[in-house]
């Protein structure tokens, strides 16, 4: 299932349970409940000319980790606004805030392998390609629609799934030596 250039498409997202929502209450609420996890951050996108919500994306942590370290997780730009420079601008005060605001060492990014149009927007804002993980983040049982084939249930009668992963990050150092100003 790919996402649609229709403006509604935005209600469809993300697929914690497998299958898109149905309305946009639905993923209020949804929106609602990540916005409260203590380990996640939810920003706004929002249009300086017209005031309107242009997205949302997040910075989420293992609240187990001792390192200070974040991920990039849960971005999504609205079709409206793709292609207008929206996801670059909000994603430099998103790695200013986690660099320069919350003093962390190293930024991550993690995505399907088959997605390539994730790679490509990860070494846009400058993060580097780290790994190639193999079945190392566990998920939500996947849509059968799915385009990703990667998903292995882990045998040992947990049912638990997990998936492939490439791995992108940034550290502090990249960020004072120049990436910051590159982007």
């Amino acid at each position: 299932m790919k996402p649609s250039q229709n403006a509604d498409d935005v209600w469809f997202y993300p697929f914690p349970d497998g299958k898109p929502y149905e309305s946009k209450e639905d993923t209020l609420k949804y929106m609602e409940k990540q916005r409260r996890r203590p380990n996640v951050l939810t920003f706004a996108a929002i249009d300086k000319q017209t005031g309107k919500l242009a997205g949302v994306l997040a910075l989420g942590c293992d609240p187990t980790q001792a390192t200070l370290d974040v991920k990039i997780m849960g971005i999504k730009i609205f079709p409206e606004f793709r292609g207008k420079h929206v996801f670059t601008h909000a994603c430099h005060l998103l790695l200013s805030y986690a660099f320069d605001e919350l003093r962390v060492v190293r930024v991550g990014w993690r995505t399907p392998p088959e997605n390539i149009r994730s790679q490509k927007a990860a070494e846009k804002l400058g993060l580097t390609p780290r790994e190639l993980c193999g079945g190392c983040y566990e998920v939500s049982p996947p849509m059968p629609s799915s385009p990703y084939p990667h998903f292995k249930t882990v045998a040992d009668g947990s049912n638990r799934v997990t998936e492939d992963g490439v791995v992108y990050s940034m550290t502090i150092h990249d960020w004072l030596g120049g990436k910051r100003d590159k982007l």
